[in-house]
């Protein structure tokens, strides 16, 4: 019992949460930010991403809540290589080791692990079930992915049995690797009995059917031809061949380009094996021709008569990876714009990045009659030459060494998964030797044609308006968009926008429809594989429960200044009716991203003389209002910048005029397409840090400085309504320590004072010396405006604040909040009248001041009135570090969460120690708590001060299951579809000159046509191939999502596989193939025959029908 102003009070506020079984300590979700990502690979069929780490984990990416992590069965190797394998619904992955693992998607929930066996790199057509195995000797082996055997089929080194062939072939050229190595093995796209293999030393294209090498292209630069060098050396006079690095085919199959290690690219056609095409650098052409500049500079200078090989060959980097797009904006069965995306070839100088060459459509005219079918006649090599000429090229920067990319394909995986991209994503490192995965759109500037501009000179004639016109136009051309980036799942929050600090948001209902609402279509890399839904045999207890739990925004400041927000609501877990889930958790709202860059970039902002414009800065913290929704962002220099939200409208707002100098209106800037945060105002009072800030829900904020500053602004003007400046330091006199000690905790609340028993808005402002004082805010009805009393009042509250969480006013009889919100300005406006004397009803209209310090936590009554509880922190419990007043059914206790990972549990107001719970361990963190009792626990990467990973948990793990289910996944059902992804028809073989209507006609009987993926398979496994029968597995559960994927799995089937027509023997089926194929072309030749005497007949007529037209002009009619 406590004597609070000679009235006895009873009320006991954590009656509910005394016992044990009141609290239950849980963690709900766990969220790793990927920041050491080294393979990236795509399924545009079953629309799902895999990510591979450093750490050797494994994640699979699709739909809402489809997010799976498994680690590789060696802890101690790394992800290498990841490829899917769409034909049979599988995931490859090659470590660090060379061992490949193979996983099943047609598991639920978990992929299954099949097979494991070594190599050191392969490649998956989505076509058929072989996987070309690469090994080191250059062999190459076949594995069916089907049957999970190796298959008898295999292919020696092509370059070696070249070399055997060809004794001169690479030894009158320096090399730095052996030319058998090899490089890559990329399958033709449009036939698939004929593959690229890139050794060192060149390319060989290898006819599976005939089993043997068809053509050889081998590079070898001329002596005084430059290559990919940039230094002039004498050994730029020898013949020299620069080592394969990497191969792209044109989608039309007839070009391909090889990367090489001096920077240069080779186009080559298929069709000739003599010479390249063109050779080329990224900015210059045919370097593969002697240069007469190099053979002045060798014979103007005295260069010894041998390369200098401890100097680097060349200043440029090598080519790394190519990749030729295609798109379908064309009729031409070839095939119109395409696009060579670039990895590599830069200066040692240049800036990072990667370059894209926007190419013409490969449409040659027909080749010229008489032609041998091994020669390129030199008219069509020439024009298939002007389709390499770059229309434009594009370079798309980044801030560190891009270190591998990845187009997304929309829906098509042919072409090497480079058909139609939407997307292209860019893996580079970051400033702390981390890896970044950015995503932007693709292509990167889809409108409009790509301009070729010529240097034009107008004629005498030209007149002014034909001069402004042309140059209009040759500004619209070279007009370049910046490319769009795309929002990445917050799992990629890495590198430079890695998060620093995070903490939870309680929303009314009102306010998160606010702030969920999507105004547009938001800029996000979506994918849409894997459908999810629950088991409500495991939840159907509690699931009713998650309805009711209030609504969680998570804020997280970044490194890169931006603030970004994830709905962490429990209702995302669960459906009202048993459909699959439809939102992820947590979901990313990408319209409510905060980025102040917009801000220091507007032009009447980056004129003043801002701190931050000067040195760089770094966001200390951010608050978001639950009712006004305005979000404070306060910065390392001492600037504060509040966001407004809006519906998303663009529109631009003039610039406002504010007398304070201090405040700078910027709601005239307009924000990025979508976003819903816009600048309203910006506070730089070029004082100092701010070490202290609070804002209320109606219209007021406070900031105090290092120096001992303290600013309150009135957002209704705004205006500045208390200017508190420490005592100027003057020549001869001290200035005592405690008069410039800063204001280092602040806090708003509508509460009455012992020493004022009127309701009113007062900010409470801390010292670390633990001197606290209390400015009222008066409301003048004459004229609308606030002020604020000259002299606050002061009282001793503890010292060193604790910096999450020292100060709360409650409610004496109900223990709720005494917030400045909008229920509390309308009881300071309309304060109640006080009790008569005698009749008070004990604790009715008083408050409790809790204040918690580094030594212990202390109560007071209204606040300035007498203390009636003090506790002091266990000693061996480690520091405090976070400090709440939680609520759970109407009761309250104070939980206070220490360094060692400790929550202690007080009561109030008495201040006993009811509880000492544990919580989960981390090395190194922080901790936040909320006013419900959850927690966000944040693991800090110490050398970089960026979070690994997030915990949320709650001290109230009680009827929570829904937390703790893991959803039921297919991988194989799409979310956006309700059905399985079905593999576009593979391409076939088009001609390399326009097709004419006969053409075209005589062609679907007797045009070249691709083998078949079936007939593969049959090629490689040989005859005695054990087909596994298909099964089809049940997922548990009870939901509607669950019972359409197993009552269906005819619909979901694949296309039959090779040998499972069951129609006999490899030899029987051979036999009736080869028939089939004598019938065929029987029909032909009689269609042949019946052309040619129609052809006959129609000529004979044509001559009778003349001779009758000529006899007639001799009748005088």
């Amino acid at each position: 019992m406590f004597s609070f102003n000679s009235h006895d009070i009873q009320q006991d506020l954590s009656r509910e949460l005394s016992e044990n079984l009141d609290w239950n300590v849980g963690v709900f979700k766990t969220f790793k930010y990927d920041a050491n990502v080294v393979a990236l690979a795509v399924d545009p069929v079953s629309s799902l991403l895999v990510v591979g780490t450093a750490q050797g984990e494994i994640r699979i990416l699709g739909g809402p809540l489809v997010d799976i992590r498994f680690s590789l069965p060696d802890p101690s190797t790394r992800v290498k290589f990841l490829q899917f394998a769409p034909f049979v619904s599988k995931l490859v992955c090659v470590d660090t080791n060379d061992q490949v693992y193979v996983w099943t998607l047609a598991s639920h929930t978990q992929p299954k692990l099949q097979a494991t066996f070594k190599s050191n790199n392969l490649v998956i057509s989505p076509s058929h079930s072989h996987a070309f195995i690469i090994l080191q000797s250059g062999k190459i082996k076949t594995y069916d992915l089907l049957c999970l055997r190796f298959s008898p089929y295999d292919v020696a080194n092509q370059w070696t049995l070249h070399q055997e062939k060809d004794p001169l072939s690479g030894r009158d050229g320096h090399r730095e690797v052996d030319s058998h190595v090899p490089m890559e093995v990329a399958v033709h796209p449009r036939n698939l009995g004929t593959t690229f293999i890139a050794y060192a030393g060149g390319v060989a294209l290898y006819d599976i059917p005939e089993r043997k090498t068809s053509r050889v292209y081998e590079l070898v630069l001329s002596p005084g031809a430059p290559g990919g060098t940039d230094l002039v050396t004498q050994d730029l006079l020898n013949p020299r061949r620069p080592p394969v690095t990497c191969i792209a085919i044109h989608p039309a199959g007839h070009l391909f380009a090889v990367g090489h290690a001096d920077g240069c690219i080779a186009f080559w056609a298929v069709d000739d094996e003599d010479r390249p095409l063109l050779v080329k650098t990224l900015d210059d052409s045919d370097v593969n021709v002697p240069s007469e500049k190099i053979f002045d500079a060798l014979l103007a200078s005295n260069l010894p008569p041998e390369p200098d090989l401890s100097s680097p060959p060349s200043s440029r980097e090598a080519i790394f990876k190519l990749a030729w797009a295609g798109f379908p904006n064309s009729s031409d069965p070839r095939g119109g714009d395409t696009a060579l995306v670039i990895l590599g070839g830069l200066r040692s100088d240049d800036i990072p990045g990667i370059n894209i060459l926007w190419l013409p459509p490969f449409n040659p005219p027909a080749p010229p009659p008489n032609v041998g079918p091994q020669s390129l006649h030199p008219s069509l090599r020439t024009a298939i030459r002007q389709s390499l000429l770059p229309m434009k090229s594009v370079f798309l920067p980044t801030s560190g060494i891009i270190q591998d990319f990845l187009l997304v394909p929309k829906d098509n995986p042919h072409f090497s998964g480079n058909w139609d991209p939407k997307a292209i994503v860019l893996l580079s490192e970051a400033t702390d030797k981390s890896r970044t995965v950015e995503a932007y759109q693709f292509p990167i500037n889809p409108s409009g044609s790509h301009p070729n501009v010529a240097n034009t000179v107008p004629n005498a004639g030209t007149t002014s308006e034909e001069i402004v016109e042309d140059l209009a136009s040759t500004l619209e051309s070279l007009q370049f968009d910046h490319p769009q980036r795309l929002n990445l799942p917050p799992s990629f929050w890495a590198g430079d926008g890695a998060v620093i600090d995070g903490h939870l948001v309680i929303c009314e209902r009102e306010a998160y429809e606010s702030l969920t609402s999507v105004s547009k279509v938001e800029s996000g890399l979506q994918f849409h594989g894997g459908t999810t839904w629950v088991n409500e045999d495991s939840t159907s207890s509690d699931i009713k429960f998650a309805r009711y739990q209030p609504r969680r925004i998570l804020v997280t400041r970044h490194q890169d200044l931006t603030v970004r927000f994830q709905d962490l609501s429990a209702q995302n877990l669960v459906n009202s009716s048993a459909e699959a889930l439809n939102r992820d958790f947590p979901d990313a709202i990408y319209s409510l991203t905060i980025d102040p860059f917009s801000v220091f970039a507007d032009a009447s902002v980056s004129a003043l003389d801002l701190p931050a414009l000067s040195r760089e800065t770094r966001l200390d913290r951010v608050y978001l209002a639950q009712e006004s929704l305005e979000c404070y962002l306060m910065f390392q220099t001492g600037e504060v910048i509040i966001f407004t939200l809006t519906n998303g409208d663009e529109k631009k707002l003039a610039s406002r005029v504010i007398d304070d100098s201090e405040l700078v209106p910027i709601d005239h800037i307009v924000v990025e397409s979508g976003r819903k945060f816009r600048p309203s105002l910006l506070l730089s009072a070029n004082i100092g840090a701010v070490v202290g800030f609070a804002a209320s829900e109606i219209g007021f904020f406070a900031t105090s400085y290092e120096d001992g500053s303290l600013l309150v602004v009135d957002m209704r003007g705004p205006r500045v309504i208390l200017r508190s400046r420490p005592p100027a330091k003057k020549k001869g006199l001290h200035i005592h320590s405690e008069d410039r000690d800063p204001i280092v905790h602040l806090s708003w609340s509508v509460c009455k004072l012992d020493s004022d028993p009127i309701p009113r808005i007062r900010l409470l402002g801390t010292k670390t010396s633990g001197e606290t004082k209390i400015y009222t805010l008066n409301h003048s009805p004459a004229t609308g405006l606030w002020s604020i009393d000259s002299e606050p009042k002061v009282m001793e509250t503890a010292a060193n604040p604790v910096p999450r969480g020292s100060t709360f006013v409650i409610d004496a009889r109900s223990g709720a909040r005494c917030k400045a919100d909008r229920a509390g300005l309308a009881v300071a406006l309309n304060p109640p009248k006080p009790a008569p004397v005698g009749k008070e009803d004990g604790s009715t209209g008083h408050c409790i001041l809790v204040t918690a310090g580094g030594k212990g936590v202390r109560c007071n009554l209204d606040v300035d009135g007498d203390r009636i509880a003090k506790a002091d922190w266990p000693s061996k419990v480690g520091t405090v570090e976070c400090v709440e007043v939680v609520e759970r059914n109407g009761s309250h206790a104070l939980v206070a969460i220490t360094s060692k990972g400790e929550a202690l549990i007080y009561s109030l107001p008495a201040l006993e120690l009811l509880h000492t719970l544990h919580l989960p361990e981390t090395s190194t963190g922080s901790i936040w708590l909320n006013s419900v009792g959850d927690f966000i626990e944040h693991t800090i990467h110490q050398p970089t001060g960026t979070v690994m990973q997030t915990t949320f948990g709650s001290l109230f793990d009680i009827r929570c299951s829904f937390y703790h289910t893991q959803p039921e996944i297919d991988f194989l059902i799409r979310q956006d579809t309700g059905e399985k992804g079905v593999i576009p028809p593979q391409p076939q073989p088009v001609s390399i000159g326009p097709v004419s209507t006969l053409g075209s006609w005589v062609g679907s009987f007797v045009g070249p046509r691709s083998i078949t993926g079936e007939q593969i398979d049959s090629l490689l496994a040989g005859p005695d191939r054990p087909i596994p029968k298909q099964t089809v597995t049940k997922p548990s559960g009870s939901g509607k999502a669950s019972s359409s994927s197993s009552r269906s799995p005819e619909r979901s089937a694949k296309p039959s596989l090779g040998g499972q027509d069951q129609r006999g023997s490899l030899q029987e089926r051979l036999t009736s193939a080869l028939s089939e194929r004598g019938e065929m072309l029987g029909n032909l030749e009689e269609q042949v025959k019946s052309l040619e005497e129609g052809s006959r007949s129609m000529v004979n007529q044509a001559k009778r029908l003349a001779a009758e037209q000529t006899a007639r002009r001799w009748f005088p009619f």
